[in-house]
């Protein structure tokens, strides 16, 4: 893939485009070609930062920056290029995984509950918790063990996600049928709930 986007870039490069130029045909051409496979597949870090500076080596044309590349991919309203950074795109895909993991009804993926029976498994429970007690890892006080072998790369990152951004659940219609699923004791309708979670804001 990363072979695949240097023959974009070199292939586009004879052309002499403007640093816009460069922005648009990294958004469009260069990056397109890896967000399928880390949609699918993710990707490894040492992958993600060679792709993040052969771009940024294509924008700037092989020479020293103009402005800090941090600056560089800010929107062009904001001092900007607008240029893309694979990084953050990467993190937007993760959150996209978390979005259909908590998706309830018909519409959540059969590996959704892969992942739940995984992260139960991973969890440091004190005292242990009967598996048919609970229904999704968000609502638990338990910590789960990242680093655990019984976890596959994905479901790590999502965790790793849910952390750093303080990811929840938000309820605003929820049909009678979910609301007599969820646990009593962490009960996000409970006048009074005292017992911490996973997140600080519920």
């Amino acid at each position: 893939m990363i072979e695949k986007q240097l023959k974009t870039m070199k292939r586009w490069n004879i052309h002499y485009p403007s640093a816009t130029g460069h922005v648009m045909i990294a958004k469009s051409l260069v990056i397109s070609l890896a967000y399928y496979l880390m949609t699918v597949n993710g990707i490894d870090h040492g992958s993600l930062e060679t792709m993040e500076r052969n771009i940024r080596h294509f924008i700037w044309n092989g020479k020293r920056g103009r402005m800090a590349w941090e600056r560089a991919i800010l929107p062009v309203k904001e001092g900007g290029l607008g240029a893309p950074s694979i990084k953050i795109l990467y993190e937007a895909i993760k959150i996209g995984w978390l979005k259909r993991w908590w998706c309830p009804g018909p519409e959540r993926p059969d590996w959704a509950w892969i992942a739940n029976e995984l992260v139960f498994q991973s969890a440091q429970q004190k005292p242990e918790i009967t598996r048919n007690t609970l229904k999704e890892w968000i609502y638990q006080t338990w910590p789960v063990k990242i680093k655990s072998e019984k976890l596959t790369k994905s479901t790590k990152e999502m965790i790793e996600a849910a952390q750093k951004y303080n990811a929840t659940i938000s309820l605003m219609r929820v049909p009678t049928n979910l609301k007599l699923e969820m646990p009593a004791f962490h009960h996000p309708f409970a006048k009074n709930r005292h017992l911490k979670t996973n997140s600080r804001v519920m």
